[in-house]
């Protein structure tokens, strides 16, 4: 973001196993008064690997941050930002692990900067252990620097590192997330995210285990929510002796927002990870659907509008999910893709042409916003002196809108709707 000073607060939790609530969701009220769940403006995650032949161990951290907490500076190639990131591991006061780096982030576009959805990803392998150091079973002392180049401002945090026995003792690591269509630069893109995987996004499942040598490459990968079994797979994996390696994507397109549990058996060794699917940019009436209903007037027929809005909770849910999977272009995934863009153009129209008096879906410019997207090419008239504020919206099959202001306080209203006849 540029033009304004942002210190980086960060909050890194580097951990074999998790003790302490994860980072990743930032619960919001809405203007409508219920809560709607966001990603977390900064993310950081850990994993604790096994090292070549076993000698030393490699702890991985990776660190997501949103572009719109991010200090821009504009250049002549576009806009930069550079920030610091130093990395301390310590035992008893003793410095085991340290790291510092310089990160440069480039954008070409203003936009980008001023993101409320992607994120800047960095990953960090530390394995410089001291001579002859055995990590043993126990907690260990995180420390984190982020010092922002351009506002030189510094965050200084701290947190642990608990190693747990099965660790120590080489049977295996605990299951971690990357993400499937990282950056070709990202060796490890280990998921920033601690115990959450964003809804419909594609994500690796990974761990090494040290199985017995007639289970040492055959593995069991389940998917279970709250007890019932909803994915079973049994595959080979390819192995290094006795070391197993599980690199395998979750079903994402079977998993709708909800809490579930990996189970992951190589012979006698099990692995358990529960984590939750979350719909960050889930669109806010989605939250409730007394809310989603309204906008759909322009979708549905009077009479069907009108028999829907009078239905209680239940049976509106009822009707509400089943008619969106009934339009859903992809049934056979939990994402619905024409629902998304249909309540996202809803959450762009309020936005845009919300005024005190109404949402934005409900004035003229909404209403069409809704129905044909965002226009091709826009004649801005807003400002005109020889007539009234008018705007003209056009849209690549030729179709044009007319929207005048007759009382030139802001209310743009649909006067004419033409074609083309090029």
């Amino acid at each position: 973001m540029t033009g304004r000073k942002i210190i980086l607060f960060v909050f890194i939790f580097i951990f074999a196993v998790l003790a302490e609530r994860p980072q990743d969701v930032l619960t919001l009220k809405s203007r409508y008064g219920f809560k709607v769940e966001r990603r977390q403006p900064i993310n950081f995650n850990a994993f604790l690997d096994f090292g070549t032949n076993f000698t030393k161990p490699i702890l991985y951290v990776s660190v997501a941050i949103l572009n719109d907490v991010i200090q821009f500076k504009k250049t002549e190639v576009g806009y930069n930002a550079a920030y610091r990131v130093s990395m301390a591991l310590r035992s008893h006061g003793q410095s085991l692990l340290q790291k510092t780096q310089v990160m440069h982030v480039q954008l070409k576009d203003f936009k980008r900067t001023n993101s409320i959805h992607e994120f800047q990803h960095h990953t960090f392998r530390l394995e410089n252990w001291p001579a002859h150091f055995i990590l043993k079973p126990g907690t260990y002392e995180a420390l984190l620097t982020i010092e922002d180049l351009t506002t030189r401002k510094s965050t200084h945090l701290k947190s642990t590192l608990n190693v747990q026995d099965y660790f120590s003792k080489r049977q295996h690591t605990s299951i971690c997330f990357l993400r499937q269509n990282a950056d070709s630069s990202a060796s490890f893109p280990l998921l920033a995210l601690q115990r959450s995987v964003p809804f419909g996004k594609p994500v690796i499942a990974f761990a090494h285990i040290i199985a017995d040598s007639a289970y040492k490459d055959s593995l069991t990968f389940q998917i279970f929510q709250q007890h019932k079994l909803l994915h079973s797979e049994h595959f080979r994996s390819p192995a290094d002796s006795d070391l197993i390696t599980l690199h395998h994507p979750l079903p994402m397109d079977l998993l709708r927002e909800g809490t579930y549990r990996l189970v992951v058996s190589a012979g006698k060794q099990k692995l358990s990870r529960p984590f939750r699917v979350i719909w960050f940019q889930k669109p806010t009436y989605l939250y409730e659907y007394e809310l989603a209903i309204r906008p759909m007037r322009y979708i549905l027929s009077e009479n069907e509008f009108n028999t829907i809005k009078a239905l209680n909770h239940k049976n509106l849910t009822e009707w509400f999910e089943s008619y969106w999977k009934e339009h859903d272009p992809t049934p056979k995934t939990a994402f619905n893709e024409l629902l998304f863009e249909f309540f996202q153009r809803v959450q762009e129209a309020n936005r845009k042409f919300g005024t005190r008096n109404h949402e934005g879906w409900e004035s003229d410019r909404g209403r069409i916003y809704l129905l044909y997207g965002p226009p091709l090419k826009i004649d801005n008239g807003r400002y005109t002196s020889q007539s009234n504020p008018y705007l003209v919206w056009e849209y690549s099959n030729g179709q044009k809108f007319i929207f005048i202001d007759k009382n030139r306080n802001g209310e743009f209203n649909l006067m004419d709707t033409t074609r083309s006849q090029d």
